[in-house]
Parts: C-alpha cells; structure tokens; sequence
C-alpha cells in the first residue's frame, strides 16, 4: 500500500501546548514600570515646560509629573507637558493614565486647567470655573482607546492665552503609571537564510538568517511543530523583553521602540528527538514586539517517513509501522555472503533488499552508504534508493580497496539510523599482495 503524509500525520499526531491567541498587531509600553533589573525612566515621554512650571520624568514615587511651581499668580501660557510620540510607521490606539491632581479648586474667572490630548482631541479634561462640570481634583485611572494619534500629551496651565491669569494653589498633575498602546502594522523580513542538512545522521535542524523590521523591532524566533508553538526566543537587549511577564500578553515592554530594526545573525535550533516519534510539520518564523510574524522556513514535513510504499501492506497504518521497523539486507553477489575477496581491477557487485517484519519489500526508501577503513568511516552515497521488490544494487569501481561497507536505512530523515548492514570486502593483487587504498585519497573509488 502506498503510504500518504496525511495518514502517517494522522497516525503520529504531536500533543504540545497550544499557540498563544493571534494578536492585533499591537503592543504597549509602560512608563515607570520596568522589569527587575532594568532602568528605564519614563520611557517615551518627553516634558517641556513654559514659565514658572516644571516636568519630571524621572520615575520619581509619583511618576510622571507637570506642575506649576511658586506661589503665582501665573501668566497664561504658563504651563508644563509630558509628551509620547509614535515612532516612525506606528500609531498610537490607547493610553492609559493612573493620574492625581492636586490644586484644581474652583477659581471664577479664571483658565487654571488639566488636559490630556491626543493629537490635540481632548481625552480628558478638567479647568473649575463657572459652568464646568469639573469641580475639583481627580484621582484613578483613565483609559482612552480607539485611537489613532501620532501624539499624546497631558498638561498643568494656565490657559492658553497670555491675557490670562491664574492664582490659588500651585497646579500639580501626577501619573503614577502610563501605558501607551501602539499600533505596527508591518511584519518583519528575513534574509540570507541557511539550513543545516537534514540528511546523514543528523537528528537536528537549523535555520540560520537575518532579520529588519520596521516600527517596534525583532522581538523572537518562533518554532513551531504542528501549528503548535515549541518555543519562542527573545532577540537579546534589556528593553526586548516582556515587562510584565506574569500574564499572558507576552508585547508589553519599557520602551517606544523596544528592540533591534536590524538583528543580524539569527538561528533556529529544532530538536526532532525532542518530539514523538513520526512526521510532524515544521515551521521558524521571526516575530516582530507588535506579534507579526513572517515565515523563516517550512512549513515543511520533517523528519519525512523514508519510504513510498509496501508491497501487501493492508491499510495506511500497518504501511507506516512496516516503513518504520524495516530492516536491511545486503550481501556480494558473487558468493551471496556478507565477506568476498576480489582481485583488483575486478567489478565487485553488492545487491540486497529493504523488508520488513514480515518480509514485505519497502519501495521508494533512501539508504546511505559509507565506506570504512582503518576504523575511518566515509558516506560515500546518498542517493541509493529501494526498487521494486525493496531491491537494492550498488556496483563498486574497478580500483577500490579493501574495507566495509555499511547500508544504512533511517526510517525518518533526518534521522538516526534503525537499520544497518555492514559487508566486509578484501582486495588483493595479481602478487596475492592486500590492497588498500585510503578514504581521504581523491578518486572514483569514494
């Protein structure tokens, strides 16, 4: 019976922990609330401050800070900011502020304000006066989604005319948390992408590559074996990494712009004896801190069932266990054993068959042929393939030496081998003389 991937997929199903819920293209950044060991004051926000007005952004206790200072009373125009700007090809959708204000007393006539802005829209806001629905301080948290703003800001003032004038308490505007969400809508690229070879005996891959992106940065490499994720790893920097890591949003960082536009030098190790035995489907794929993710190799079906078919198998499942437990047979065809002397010169011709348990022939399998000498051992070809009847033929050149000769089968490539069979040949002369002929030495005779 001829054995399709989707049966022996079917068959040899991997269980592993489901892949995180698709994201929107977003992240967010906090501002003074940085992971353990990481400093990172107030990240992306920028004060300014006009006359007798101060802006701290230093992560001090309270936060992010905008305040008028002195005794006053203050000109208009007089004032401080705190400012967050989207950087190049992101916007932003949210802000979040945990903010206490201290001196918005009602004052007739007079323009003394706090105001939180995207864009110039007013978000929030709050100047006491006659008429204003706003009559005193505020406290807690505000949270503004739906966005789409190239800026933020929040301000302590007065007014925004210089006619104005303001007096009573200082004004004082504390955010003692800040998270700005930001919207990437482009997925990072990869290049110079190299694969390790997943022939020979090797039971492992590895994909090695460049990656650029533009807005937030390479975040991870991601490995995934049936659609499910097998691991995640972070490009290095102190700011590319999760800052709150104990939920389950792994795109929230310390930083606008938190890790590399450029990340040379990339590489995905996949472990295939880490997973059930059988084919799996297999895919890399670099991860940008917004969650976009561009495929870096696969998806391909690794290790591949090395067979195409055996003869009387009665359904899929019994095909692949026959492929899988197949043992190789091999011997000289001049006396059918597994040792022959042959004079040098003489065309030596080695025959044999893939079977399995019950004798069935293996149809379409690669085996691997090395040749050993003095303890050296050399693949020699790769490209011998099982025939009808699982018949296998090699025919060695005229001027080959003594040595073994090693079939070897891997029921999955890449793959350890689960079945050999190893032939020993000696040469001689015309003299009777041995004759021997070294593995690293250039020729035909490989």
């Amino acid at each position: 019976m001829r054995i399709t991937r989707a049966a022996t997929a079917a068959m040899l199903a991997l269980v592993l922990a489901p892949v995180a819920s698709a994201h929107a293209d977003t992240y967010a950044v906090h501002a003074c609330q940085t992971p353990a060991g990481v400093a990172a004051p107030a990240a992306g926000w920028q004060g300014t401050r006009a006359g007798s007005a101060e802006a701290s952004n230093g992560c001090t206790p309270t936060g992010l800070s905008v305040a008028l200072i002195g005794t006053g009373p203050w000109d208009g125009g007089t004032g401080a900011n705190q400012q967050f700007t989207a950087p190049a090809d992101t916007r932003i959708t949210r802000v979040q502020l945990r903010r206490t204000t201290r001196g918005l007393a009602p004052s007739s006539g007079q323009a003394l304000g706090y105001y939180l802005r995207a864009d110039g829209r007013v978000l929030e806001g709050c100047a006491p006066g006659p008429g204003s629905a706003c009559v005193g301080d505020l406290s807690g948290d505000v949270d503004a989604g739906g966005l789409d703003a190239g800026l933020v800001r929040f301000n302590a003032g007065c007014g925004a005319f210089f006619p104005d004038v303001c007096g009573g308490p200082a004004l004082r505007v504390d955010a003692a948390q800040a998270v700005v969400t930001l919207r990437d809508a482009i997925a990072p690229t990869a290049s110079n992408v190299k694969l390790s070879s997943t022939d020979g005996a090797s039971t492992s891959v590895t994909v090695g590559f460049d990656a650029a992106d533009r807005g937030a940065g390479v975040y991870r490499v991601l490995v995934k074996a049936d659609g499910k994720l097998v691991s995640a790893t972070p490009v290095a920097g102190a700011t590319c990494a999760d800052a709150a890591p104990g939920d389950t949003d792994p795109y929230q960082f310390v930083a606008p712009v938190p890790c590399p536009l450029a990340a040379p030098g990339l590489s995905a190790g996949i472990d295939l004896k880490s997973l059930p035995a059988g084919e799996h489907v297999i895919e890399v794929q670099v991860e940008d801190a917004a969650g976009n993710a561009t495929s870096v190799y696969g998806p391909v079906t690794l290790p591949r069932l090395n067979a195409e078919s055996v003869a009387g198998s009665g359904s899929q499942a019994d095909a692949v266990a026959s492929a899988l437990n197949a043992r190789v047979y091999a011997y000289f065809q001049a006396n059918r054993k597994q040792a022959y002397t042959s004079r040098y010169g003489r065309r030596v011709v080695i025959r044999g068959n893939l079977l399995d348990p019950r004798k069935r022939p293996v149809v379409g399998a690669r085996l691997d042929v090395y040749h050993v000498v003095d303890g050296k051992r050399k693949l020699v070809k790769t490209g011998l393939k099982s025939r009808k009847g699982g018949r296998i033929t090699v025919i060695l050149p005229m001027n080959i030496g003594t040595r073994k000769i090693q079939f070897a089968y891997r029921a999955l490539r890449p793959g350890p081998i689960t079945s050999s069979r190893t032939l020993s040949l000696t040469v001689r002369d015309g003299k009777g003389q041995l004759v021997t002929r070294p593995l690293d030495r250039k020729g035909p005779d490989y």
